[in-house]
């Protein structure tokens, strides 16, 4: 606000005169009321101010105090402020970001996107809800980036996903619209880089064919994941099977299976990997009749795909086991006795399998397949071999060191190290019962060393010290 202009003395003394052009107004100090008048200005901009600003640092309060993870254990930070939060229980599962793609080639439009990531959302929500139970034991995680992916390279998208979140399952979906309809596929990436657990062995990359939904993505958006949502419940208990055979709940994990198997309508390729994981909990249950439970479930699995390699390297781990169990011990070390006619026809029938696998691993998308044939081939070899048929050493040998050299090339591979501790242990025998007391001892370290199974890396230990404490011992 300006001041006001001074009076002009010489004009109230008579003495101005009129022909003169007036001063330009002099701008003198503020008066008391012209302060008070800014200050007022000032007080009620700056209030605006702290009123946004504490608005704001309240808004960001409340987003870090209030946003928790599914489970409401821990603070789930935005985006904007963590890039990515990492997944801290035992088994984490990863739901990745959506993949998209058009038989007809042309461009989706803006409700088929946001349909589509309502999709992505539900599937997340699905998933969490699925393993609200399982808290502290299983943890679901998302990407911060939500947008719809490409469906080309999925198995390396889902890969790096796991990563970003260190998790050991990463699943999504692949949608297709087609005039009217949508062809929907569940996809899984299974296999961490990080510790063990149970359900290594189940490694490798999945899309199961959910089925078509007859409606279009352009519809409302709640009839649309409504649509999607049913189909995957059984692909969901599947998830959750696998995570409780990671934690070693075999009984538990069975009974998720047969609800799994008791879908009516459920695609072939989601029935063989549940058949394969029934077959694999039947074994580490045990007990009587599990053999035979587990040999029917691989078998029910190859009716579906006669190449389905996972269930023919189920029969032939039953073979070998049935084939030691025939051999007549002397008390010695495993497979050490007479073999009798029907150990040795299980072991040419484990043989027979464990190569046919070998030969066709070129076009088996189950990673390192040929390393667990030519672990399966050394080992059943190396039984051979101290049943008394000495000419199987160096194929014993040969097999033996192709599994150990793949592992020792990439130790990442998590889901090979319980086939590597066993290849070492195999080697290490072999070496020990041809005087080879060095090699014996440096092999049964590594065998140690990447024991999966606490009672296997004592023998290995007892071996090793019995080696190092007896000069005798492998003479």
């Amino acid at each position: 606000m300006e001041s006001p202009t001074p009076r002009d003395e010489d004009a109230e003394n008579g003495r101005a005169n009129a022909d003169e052009k007036p001063s330009p107004p002099i701008r003198l100090a503020l008066t008391t009321s012209d302060l008070n008048e800014r200050f007022a200005k000032w007080r009620d901009k700056s209030a605006t101010r702290w009123s946004i600003s504490i608005s704001l640092i309240t808004i960001l309060c409340g987003t870090l105090g209030t946003l928790s993870d599914w489970q409401g254990a821990k603070p789930v930070f935005p985006c904007w402020v963590k890039r990515e939060q990492k997944i801290n229980e035992p088994y984490g599962i990863a739901v990745a970001n959506i993949g998209v793609r058009r038989e007809d080639g042309q461009r989706w439009s803006d409700m088929e996107k946001k349909n589509a990531s309502d999709i992505n959302e539900s599937l997340f929500k699905q998933v969490s809800s699925s393993f609200e139970d399982r808290s502290g034991q299983v943890g679901i995680g998302q990407t911060c980036n939500r947008n719809i992916q490409s469906d080309q390279e999925r198995e390396t998208y889902l890969s790096e996903v796991q990563k970003k979140l260190d998790a050991e399952l990463a699943v999504s979906l692949t949608l297709t619209p087609s005039g009217q309809r949508v062809r929907v596929e569940i996809e899984a990436s299974i296999g961490s880089q990080g510790g063990w657990n149970e359900a290594q062995e189940l490694a490798g990359y999945y899309k199961f064919n959910a089925g078509l939904v007859g409606d279009s993505l352009e519809i409302r958006t709640s009839i649309a994941k409504a649509s999607v949502g049913e189909l995957l419940v059984p692909y969901i208990t599947l998830l959750r099977a696998i995570a409780e055979y990671a934690n070693s709940d075999y009984g538990v994990a069975k009974d998720t299976l047969s609800k799994v198997l008791a879908t009516p309508g459920i695609s072939d390729d989601l029935k063989r990997l549940a058949l394969v994981l029934k077959g694999n909990t039947e074994g580490r249950l045990g007990g009587t009749g599990s053999t035979e439970r587990a040999a029917a479930a691989y078998t029910a699995a190859l009716k579906t795909d006669r190449g389905y390699v996972r269930a023919i390297l189920g029969l032939a781990e039953i073979d070998y086991q049935t084939g030691l169990s025939k051999i007549r011990s002397t008390g010695g070390p495993r497979c050490e006795g007479k073999l009798t006619s029907q150990a040795k026809a299980h072991l040419a029938a484990a043989l027979d399998k464990y190569e046919g696998v070998y030969r066709s691993a070129a076009t088996s998308r189950v990673p390192d397949v040929d390393a667990r044939a030519k672990f399966g081939i050394g080992r059943t070899y190396a039984c051979l071999l101290r049943s008394g048929d000495r000419s199987k050493a160096e194929a014993a040998l040969e097999a033996l060191k192709y599994v150990t050299a793949r592992f020792e090339s990439d130790r990442k591979k998590v889901w090979l190290r319980a086939t590597a501790s066993g290849a070492y242990g195999e080697t290490a025998l072999i070496y020990c019962g041809q005087g080879r007391r060095e090699e014996a001892l440096a092999y049964y370290a590594k065998a140690y060393e990447w024991a999966v199974d606490e009672t296997r890396a004592r023998d290995y230990d007892d071996a090793r010290r019995k080696i190092s404490t007896n000069r005798r011992y492998c003479s």
